[in-house]
């Protein structure tokens, strides 16, 4: 069996969903034209202050398509990269928000707007310049802290298969930190209880039972070494929908799984966290999110 492709991070997929924008970008500017648009002549009898010297021409129905797929593939591109963007010094904050609001004028097309050059050839330099902006501060975020791998495995994964050392499987290393969401911990708590079958109930207390012997070894929300090269750490802090894409529901059980992996992800920006289910809801969720998800692992029926 051929082993599994690394899983791409989430800010390698922010930094190639950016370049393909700036792709957009540039064959939207291709199809567009700037037009002399200043009122002021030598003889007009009032003066228009601040007026822009050029504008875009008018749009087409081709050219309104590419600029509202744009807007829209923009709008979701900067909800991910938001989750990175909580942790900006004051300055790249500022710069970020500069190429942004710019970033936004020429797509809505502004008629105020006095930043459009005189030809498209000088507006794919100032594009290229605004893109540059966002590019250099994911870079500079995207670097901070341990650039290892984060695992987090949600409630049916748990439930499926809870050995997690044999989770360097669907990962393709051999080396990761395994992270216990509090809301999926509390969900297999519940189905100790109300599991629909006895099955599930049953199944849900030897997933509690495992989960606790690893006490035994060590303060689990401070990390417990499951094997030499696995960190099992219990999480206790619960995801900030604030800095999260907004279709994000809090009271939505996938969703808050999902935020809660951002939320690592927001504190951990080096590392590539994965995603360990096997429902396809919350597999889309997080592709749309822009993190990686694996299949758990099929439990070996020897341990």
């Amino acid at each position: 069996m051929s082993k599994p492709a690394p899983p791409t991070s989430f800010r390698l997929r922010l930094s190639a969903d950016l370049d393909k924008l700036e792709v957009q970008m540039n064959a939207l500017l291709d199809a567009s034209t700037i037009r002399y648009v200043n009122p002021n002549t030598p003889d007009s009898w009032y003066v228009v202050i601040g007026a822009a010297d050029w504008g875009w021409g008018p749009s087409d129905d081709a050219q309104s398509h590419m600029r509202m797929d744009l807007s829209a593939n923009y709008e979701e591109w900067m909800s991910r990269f938001a989750t990175l963007l909580r942790r900006a010094t004051p300055e790249i904050s500022k710069k970020v928000k500069q190429a942004d609001a710019a970033t936004r004028k020429w797509l809505a097309r502004n008629r105020s707007d006095t930043s459009i050059p005189q030809t498209i050839i000088e507006a794919k330099v100032v594009a290229s310049r605004r893109f540059g902006v966002l590019r250099e501060a994911l870079r500079v975020l995207g670097e901070q802290g341990d650039m290892g791998l984060q695992v987090v495995p949600d409630t049916s994964a748990l439930m499926g298969n809870p050995d997690l050392a044999s989770y360097a499987v669907a990962v393709g290393s051999s080396g990761f930190t395994v992270r216990l969401l509090p809301h999926v911990l509390t969900e297999i708590d519940q189905l100790k209880d109300t599991g629909r079958t006895p099955e599930v109930r049953d199944r849900a207390r030897a997933v509690t039972k495992r989960i606790k012997g690893l006490r035994d070894h060590g303060q689990l929300t401070a990390g417990v070494q499951l094997t030499k090269t696995i960190l099992v750490v219990a999480e206790t802090r619960e995801p900030n929908f604030e800095f999260l894409p907004k279709w994000l529901d809090p009271s939505v059980p996938d969703d808050r799984i999902l935020a809660g992996a951002l939320e690592l992800q927001a504190q951990h920006p080096a590392a590539t966290v994965v995603l360990v289910a096997s429902d396809m809801n919350i597999q889309n969720k997080a592709e749309v999110a822009g993190l990686p998800s694996v299949e758990p692992p099929e439990l070996d029926g020897s341990r």
